[in-house]
């Protein structure tokens, strides 16, 4: 299985093996579409943003130019990290890529529902640019308060510009 992002502007690296840094990319997969079944926390950064009950997640991944992490919710505590993989970049066109192991996910990808992050390195960890959901609903945080909030007024838009989020079963993944 496939999941492409096409963002607004991703920063090309030779430091980050994976040829881009500057972004952190959040995908939360709900499998069963009931409220509160799941986890609304995000993973990653240090932030302590969540999402909405609707949209609690069973499964997640995790991207930056450093590779992607698959978690799967843990009622006892921390997500669960079940696969690490390589993440393909196009800094060019904005397309960061994953391949996921279509055998550690289950069910049917047209009807789980999605939320998808951005995020960008900031003082303490990674600071949450927007959100994407599953009812397509986008908000930018440019406005919160904290030690960022005044730098992130001009970088916002870039960072937000998520313009496709789809995914594609390819015969040939496990």
């Amino acid at each position: 299985m496939t999941l492409a992002c096409r963002m607004g502007r991703v920063n090309a690296s030779t430091s980050a093996p994976h040829g881009f840094d500057g972004l952190s990319l959040g995908a939360y997969i709900d499998f069963n579409q009931v409220a509160r079944a799941g986890s609304m926390k995000l993973i990653e950064g240090a932030f302590s943003d969540s999402i909405n009950p609707e949209d609690a997640w069973e499964a997640a991944v995790t991207v930056t130019g450093w590779g992607f992490g698959l978690y799967r919710t843990n009622p006892r505590g921390d997500p669960v990290l079940e696969f690490r993989g390589a993440p393909a970049a196009d800094p060019a066109s904005g397309d960061i890529i994953v391949r996921l192991p279509r055998v550690r996910l289950r069910g049917n990808p047209a009807r789980w529902g999605w939320v998808v992050t951005a995020g960008e390195p900031g003082p303490g960890g990674t600071v949450l640019r927007g959100i994407l959901g599953d009812r397509m609903l986008q908000r930018r945080l440019a406005g919160r308060t904290g030690p960022d909030a005044k730098a992130a007024q001009g970088r916002v838009q870039p960072s937000l510009n998520l313009k496709a989020v789809r995914t594609a079963r390819n015969a040939s993944e496990h």
